[in-house]
């Protein structure tokens, strides 16, 4: 186990932290206008962050110094562990580890003014688990949440993601588990491998909905979806509601689609359960784009059955 020691800024005068674990903490105040250190011997786990500290290793128990000071605004995770954030949030949340991290939002608004308001290392594994209501909104031409690495969503709350470009942006593998999430952007879902097997998704795009693009050697290119209920409405133009640049499974959960185009891919397409609603219509079928540009496939008009497989075509 090692020592951490937590700054939490911009206490009120009277206000209270609780901090809900087993091993007993040394708590120290200040007064008006001052901050408090809470010390104790802690497992990754039980790491908890206010929405403006960075935390880092120390081998003092108490002292207000041995926290490493906020710069611009970030709020950088340094190392792994379960960080909790809450409130508004001032600039842009930052892991620079590869380590395994949690990140608990819980009733956070964000504005990112550099780039993306959750931006990940190369090489990162997060999972971002969501309680309560949650908004990100992210810096002009910037993704909403980036991760160069894998990321998953969960929980039982909701995340409302507005972004000129990607909503959620993953360079390996993207996972949404669970949680209620509404994605405003260019692309909403974009990563090498996007697996969606629960939740409520409601994605609003001008680019592609759901985009599968070779960004990591480490998976192969795919849209696998498993569950939840999806809703992908996209703007008029040359639009994928799912866009694959490899292979494209829909195993179950609902999926509903208001788009010229509905499905791109250009590896294999597969349907094996679940329900799609296509412009209106039910279908069991994954209709393929044309080469070119050509426009979406209608229900009916398409390159394989029920359960088996087709080539797409390459673009």
């Amino acid at each position: 186990m090692s020592n951490k020691v937590y700054k939490f800024g911009g206490l009120k005068l009277g206000q209270k932290i609780a901090l809900g674990i087993g091993a007993s903490a040394l708590v120290a105040g200040l007064g008006f206008g001052g901050f408090y250190v809470i010390s104790h011997q802690a497992t990754e786990s039980e790491t908890i962050v206010s929405a403006d500290t960075e935390v880092v290793d120390s081998q003092t128990s108490s002292a207000a110094t041995s926290s490493t000071e906020l710069k611009n605004g970030s709020n950088k995770i340094a190392s792994g562990g379960t960080y909790t954030f809450t409130g508004a949030i001032t600039g842009k949340i930052s892991v620079d580890t590869t380590e395994k991290v949690t990140i608990i939002l819980n009733g956070v608004t964000t504005t990112g003014n550099d780039g993306a308001a959750i931006k990940c290392q190369e090489g990162s594994n997060v999972e971002i688990q969501l309680i309560g209501v949650n908004k990100i909104t992210s810096a002009v031409d910037s993704d909403g949440i980036n991760s160069e690495g894998d990321l998953t969503i969960a929980g039982e709350g909701s995340l409302v993601v507005k972004a000129d470009d990607d909503g959620i942006h993953a360079d390996g593998k993207l996972t949404i588990k669970n949680g209620d999430v509404a994605i405003t952007a260019a692309e909403g879902l974009e990563a090498t491998y996007v697996v969606i097997d629960g939740g409520t998704l409601k994605i609003t795009a001008t680019d592609d909905g759901i985009n599968a693009a070779n960004k990591s050697d480490k998976y192969s290119v795919k849209v696998e979806i498993n569950g939840g209920d999806i809703t992908i409405d996209m703007g008029q133009g040359d639009t994928d509601a799912i866009d694959s640049n490899g292979d494209l499974y829909i195993n179950g959960g609902t999926l509903t689609i208001t788009a010229q185009s509905p499905f791109d891919y250009d590896g294999t397409a597969k349907y094996t359960g679940g329900k799609m609603i296509v412009n209106g219509t039910e279908t069991t079928e994954i209709t393929n784009q044309f080469a070119n540009g050509g426009g979406g496939q209608q229900p009916g008009r398409t390159n394989q059955q029920p359960g088996q497989t087709g080539r797409g075509m390459m673009r």
